[in-house]
């Protein structure tokens, strides 16, 4: 009888960890995906939603902590271009600092466990989410480099409406 509780236990634990690993490996697949689809409003609104406060870097049974979710989208900023042309020298991104459980008030008892586990792991598989998310097609993907133009002549299009990298008329405005 003890025995059986025991797998019973043992069974509980792995799916929570299955579960977990999921949610996780899931949220950070869509996280590529919006890099991919929309560049940096993408991660700068992740990192505006997030934060990379310690306190907002905890993770939870279906979203991964800040910080893992931050470093996967700055990889893909990176891969695609958009971090050190557009990002960094305009002093829109700073990094986070990495995963810390220690804060963590956790439901079960031994979720700490199981998000230590999972955090340790996740990376691991990053580079195969990457070449997934990169091989879908079509997927449209944003170019940085119709984005590095004058910052004064950004200012304007900006002020005028009109994405960087659509046609102008004579007249100032997008054809």
């Amino acid at each position: 009888r003890n025995s059986k509780n025991v797998r019973r236990f043992d069974s509980l634990v792995v799916n929570r960890v299955m579960g977990v690993f999921h949610s996780w490996i899931q949220e950070i697949m869509c996280d590529l995906v919006g890099v991919q689809l929309l560049g940096p409003a993408f991660a700068l609104a992740v990192l505006e939603l997030t934060g990379i406060k310690e306190e907002q870097n905890l993770g939870s049974a279906t979203h991964p902590p800040a910080s893992l979710r931050l470093n996967s989208i700055k990889q893909e900023l990176e891969a695609v271009g958009w971090l050190d042309a557009v990002l960094r020298p305009r002093s829109l991104w700073e990094d986070c600092k990495p995963y810390n459980s220690t804060a963590i008030d956790p439901l079960w008892p031994f979720d700490r466990q199981v998000f230590e586990l999972v955090a340790g792991n996740v990376p691991n598989f990053l580079p195969a989410c990457q070449t997934v998310v990169r091989g879908i097609a079509p997927l449209p993907r944003t170019d940085p480099t119709r984005y590095l133009a004058d910052e004064d002549a950004m200012k304007v299009l900006i002020a005028a409406s009109i994405p960087p990298g659509e046609k102008v008329n004579a007249a100032g405005t997008a054809t």
